[in-house]
């Protein structure tokens, strides 16, 4: 909400307010030390919400995205 509310509030200035979920990384947060299986390794991730944010960056728009480019609902 705090992404929502701050596109909101600078709407007028053609501020691009980006949500990028990164997957769930092969991490030690990602994988909760080792108890849950992840799915996404580390470059993959990196590389696309880089790509996403790149792709985004001046589209004036407020957008929660993962990194692969697709859509989530708030």
């Amino acid at each position: 909400m705090l992404a929502r509310g701050i596109y909101a509030e600078n709407r007028d200035k053609g501020l691009t307010v980006l949500s990028v979920h990164p997957g769930c990384v092969k991490t030690a947060m990602g994988t909760l030390d080792g108890s849950v299986e992840a799915e996404t390794e580390i470059e993959p991730s990196v590389l696309g919400v880089a790509d996403v944010v790149e792709r985004h960056m001046v589209s004036g728009e407020n957008l929660y995205l993962d990194y692969q480019d697709n859509h989530l609902d708030w």
